[in-house]
């Protein structure tokens, strides 16, 4: 079988790493030989932050204070990534990457750079949306009790980044013709979004 190529997208606390976890393993028990790449830009800036640099303590006051990282930080961290490890014939999952219209070109590029779009090598690459209402995903945040879900404040500020910025660029694969765009109503079980999501991976 092809590889896959997934950007799963969604509001912080729409469950996007749980999901992304039982895809992996239903990819794996399709493909029983598959390697793959697992591209989770929150946990590369997770450990970044704890670095002792100029970069890294500016992007921990980004970080704290709920806003949106850069993207060119963003796109530095998972172009390195596919740069050191990419051989051509993994899976390729993006977890909660892009987070504006800018990254979501520059994810295009790269994927035309390493001929992602050629249909007789690998699967047509897939958008997967979880879509869920605000203050689900608010109340999914505040008790995950990560660093950056501590305040009503910063919960309210990635909220409203992700209206101005990562709806911008759901919106540019939603129309895309190189992509399966998959819209899945995320605020059910977790069994239930995985059984949608694993209807597009027969």
């Amino acid at each position: 079988m092809l590889p896959h190529t997934v950007i799963c997208m969604g509001r912080s606390g729409s469950g996007k790493g749980t999901q992304i976890k039982l895809l992996q393993e239903l990819i794996k028990k399709q493909h029983s030989d598959a390697s793959m790449i697992h591209i989770e830009t929150g946990e590369y800036f997770r450990a970044f932050i704890q670095e002792n640099s100029v970069s890294a303590h500016i992007s921990k006051k980004v970080y704290l204070e709920g806003q949106r990282q850069p993207d060119f930080l963003a796109i530095s961290m998972w172009g390195y990534v596919l740069c050191k490890d990419y051989t051509g014939d993994e899976h390729l999952v993006f977890d909660g990457t892009p987070r504006s219209p800018y990254e979501a070109a520059i994810i295009q590029d790269a994927l035309s750079f390493y001929n992602r779009f050629d249909e007789k090598l690998f699967n047509k690459p897939k958008i997967v949306f979880l879509d869920v209402p605000e203050d689900w995903s608010m109340d999914k945040m505040l008790k995950r009790g990560r660093i950056d879900d501590k305040t009503k404040e910063q919960m309210e500020l990635r909220s409203k980044w992700f209206e101005s910025e990562v709806v911008g660029a759901i919106d540019f694969f939603r129309n895309n013709p190189k992509f399966d765009f998959i819209q899945i109503q995320g605020d059910k079980s977790i069994e239930e979004v995985h059984a949608e999501i694993a209807k597009h991976f027969v």
